[in-house]
């Protein structure tokens, strides 16, 4: 599954978790994320909302939390019903590192990996755990390899 494919919004995306994971991986001000905290829940009350694209929102907060940071990159990578296989998760990885080439910062933020190892309605066992790691590990390393060293890159699996 390619980054360009639309992930849909689902009840189990909580958005206001999202934010403050977002606010400790960028360590942006408090005040901010909790604006922004704010703003999702006033739009969920009034239901003025267009969270229908799970990438656009999360690019969305990405960026709020980013404001006045020029050199950091921002990327995600949307993993929902994708194979677990490295070699099918490889190219998403990829393209998610070649947005965020040549910044000195930069976060890439994961989202659907356990679904993609669970799917819903499955049990989480021990051997799908060993998986997710296994996994984990495989991205970090794709990381690791073709990130720049003077690269300062955060991976936040969600």
């Amino acid at each position: 599954m390619e980054t360009s494919e639309k992930a849909q919004l689902t009840p189990e995306v909580d958005l206001n978790t999202l934010n403050h994971l977002l606010h400790l991986a960028t360590e942006s001000d408090a005040e901010l994320a909790t604006q922004i905290g704010a703003a999702v829940e006033f739009a969920r009350r009034t239901g003025n909302r267009d969270f229908t694209e799970l990438n656009q929102v999360v690019e969305q907060l990405l960026r709020l939390h980013l404001q006045g940071r020029r050199h950091m990159g921002v990327a995600h990578c949307d993993l929902t019903g994708a194979d677990d296989d490295p070699l099918f998760l490889r190219p998403a990885i990829m393209h998610a590192l070649r947005k965020v080439g040549g910044c000195r910062e930069a976060i890439i933020l994961i989202t659907g990996l356990r679904q993609s190892v669970c799917p819903p309605g499955h049990y989480f066992t021990n051997k799908r755990q060993q998986t997710y790691n296994h996994t984990q590990d495989y991205i970090e390393q794709l990381a690791a390899k073709y990130s720049s060293r003077k690269t300062h890159l955060r991976l936040v699996f969600v």
